[in-house]
């Protein structure tokens, strides 16, 4: 049953951008809020008095089908539906009033017509919504003027007046009503979905601050901080062998596993630079045992990279270098954001990364020094490393299950 009245209400917006579709979406809710409407009133004049509001009865039904009628348009895009249903309610509005005059206060349904305007065409059409809601104005006026009183006979007509002013003031609060309370769901939604995005891009940390502080420049210095960078080994010769969509395939199916790893061990994902994987531990937020964290990580990347060899049957190995030093994190970017680490931890963890011998994970002496708990080395390697001279680096023997610390909690 949800299903079948989301695909009532979603009717011809499958095809349209996510903004444009929210506000076709929007004009279908109003278009069957009308109908519903029209057709409340049809009955309504039809028990009252059926012969004599025979023309009220019939508008009603019309109106009814052409305001549910709204999806058929949105092939012709939003603006289409805002002025197919803007132009039945001017038309239709315009009759009643003829018939019942203004005492009714039937035309005052169309002081609704900036809130349904807007909900449907957004702000990027605000010209459009003024012109609509000008013209929606200037009708009231007319109306008021030229149809001061009914043009049919209507038993009981005091009565009948004071009925339909009560119910026209009810319809229009009702249908402006859903119609905003939808349009603002829509917009949350839409909201959540950017920030969800924000939050497995950078830190929910520095989200928040964008989002209390927007357009100010978040930098940050961090004297502490350990640094993983990954590198699946051979990457180029297996993109021609397997081709653009199984390669794309396949890095989704490394760096997801990379990901759920990451999270586990409350390692902070920093970005990926075609096939390398780069994380960082101890920020924004300080972390227990860092060292251990990410040395942990580096053995479940490994690890995740055997089973994915396995069964794939493709020869798929990790080179992993980890350091420990001062960094400075920060966003960069105004209009595409993206959180990013720079400092000699990090060019020091690339040149330990590739150092490493394929399946190998190589980490510094001062993160060695960090450890806490128990873990394997294969020995200690004298490396001269660009911009560093030369370097004390540590194998971490991965076979070993004393090198596996469990994740914090």
């Amino acid at each position: 049953m949800c299903h079948q009245l989301q695909a009532i209400v979603e009717a011809g917006t499958s095809r349209f951008s996510a903004d444009d579709s929210r506000g076709l979406i929007a004009a279908n809710v109003t278009g069957y809020l009308a109908s519903l409407s029209s057709l409340s009133f049809a009955i309504s004049f039809a028990l009252h008095d059926a012969a004599a509001l025979r023309p009220l009865i019939i508008g009603n039904l019309l109106s009814a089908i052409c305001t549910a009628a709204t999806p058929l348009f949105h092939r012709l895009g939003r603006t289409a539906a805002a002025v197919w249903l803007t132009s039945i309610f001017f038309l239709s509005l315009a009759y009643f009033t003829s018939l019942l005059g203004r005492e009714t206060g039937v035309i005052l349904n169309l002081m609704g017509t900036p809130a349904v305007a807007f909900a449907i065409l957004g702000l990027h059409r605000a010209r459009l919504v003024f012109l609509l809601t000008a013209a929606g104005a200037a009708l009231i006026l007319v109306c008021w003027l030229q149809f001061p009183d009914t043009s049919i006979r209507i038993h009981n007509l005091d009565r009948f007046t004071r009925q339909i002013f009560m119910t026209t003031i009810l319809s229009i609060l009702a249908i402006l009503f859903v119609v905003n309370y939808y349009a603002f769901s829509l917009a949350e939604q839409a909201q959540a979905r950017t920030e969800e995005l924000l939050r497995a891009i950078m830190p929910g940390e520095i989200v928040d601050r964008l989002k209390r502080q927007p357009g100010t420049t978040i930098a940050q210095r961090h004297a502490d901080v350990q640094v993983l960078l990954g590198d699946l080994v051979g990457f180029t010769e297996l993109s021609n062998q397997l081709g653009p969509e199984r390669i794309v395939t396949l890095l989704d199916e490394v760096f997801r596993a990379f990901d759920e790893l990451a999270s586990r061990y409350r390692v902070e994902k920093i970005k990926t630079i075609g096939d390398a994987y780069l994380a960082v531990c101890g920020l924004p937020s300080p972390h227990a045992s860092p060292a251990d964290s990410i040395t942990a990580l580096a053995i479940e990347m490994h690890a995740a990279v055997r089973d994915i060899s396995q069964r794939t049957e493709l020869d798929i190995q990790l080179r992993i270098g980890i350091a420990r030093g001062a960094v400075t994190a920060g966003v960069v970017g105004s209009s595409k954001y993206f959180y990013d680490v720079w400092g000699p931890a990090v060019n020091l963890a690339a040149r330990l990364q590739t150092a490493a011998s394929p399946g190998q994970t190589l980490i510094s002496d001062e993160l060695k020094a960090g450890l806490i708990r128990c873990y394997h080395f294969q020995g200690c390697q004298q490396l001269n490393l660009k911009g560093f001279g030369c370097v004390d680096a540590w194998a971490v023997a991965h076979s070993q299950a004393t090198a596996e610390p469990p994740p914090e909690t």
